[in-house]
Order: C-alpha cells, then structure tokens, then sequence
C-alpha cells in the first residue's frame, strides 16, 4: 500500500483502496480535465493528484508501470534519433547548394532580361 499525498506523482500504477479525489492524467491520456478516483478506482503512475490524500495498492511494480513504458519509448526515439539527423544533415548538405545554384541562375537570368528591355542609354 501507498500514500499519495494532495499534489504528489503516483510512482506506480494500481487501485485505490481508501480516500476520493481527483488526478490530472493528461499528459498520459490525453484528455483536457481531472479524474476523479474513488475507492476502487485504477490510477496510472506519473499522474498528479489532486488536492486529497489516496491510498493506493501497487497493480504492477514501477518498471512494469505505464509510465515506465512511455519513456522507455522516449529513449529508444532519442536512441534513434541521431541516425535521422544524420540523414537530414545529407539530404541538407546536397539540397542547400543545389537550391542556391538554382536561385542565383534564375536571379542571373532576370538581371540579364531587364538589361536587354531596358536596351542601350
């Protein structure tokens, strides 16, 4: 069993066994408001109680929670990551000349049409 003081995390998921009150999930589920948890409610850990004092028992332990999978997913994108920047920095480094060789061609061929309309002085 857990307590989970008013404006504490739940470390883990599980069941609330004694109190009421009410648990901003929104960064795990979503959803715009607070939920509101009474006895034999289940509650997700990393959510943050309310302004009341629940007592929890513990459903899964803490690396097996909701929480725990999310960042692991997190870390395994940021393990990921560097091989995406490393491939935009490629495209980046082939795109960026060619745009600009392109963009001063075009520039090139506008100077040169308005000399000609505007013909010798």
């Amino acid at each position: 069993m857990l307590v989970v003081y008013p404006n504490d995390l739940c470390p883990v998921d599980g069941v609330v066994i004694e109190g009421h009150g009410v648990m901003d999930e929104s960064y795990l589920t979503g959803e715009p408001f607070q939920i509101t948890k009474t006895s034999g409610s289940t509650v997700l850990s990393g959510a943050i109680n309310g302004e009341s004092t629940l007592t929890i028992r513990a459903t899964e332990q803490a690396a097996d929670s909701r929480y725990a999978k999310i960042m692991e997913v997190m870390r395994e994108s940021e393990a990921k990551r560097p091989q995406l920047r490393r491939l935009g920095d490629r495209l980046g480094a082939i795109y960026t000349p060619v745009a600009l060789a392109v963009a001063m061609r075009q520039l090139f061929a506008f100077v040169m049409r308005r000399a000609r309309r505007a013909g010798p002085s």
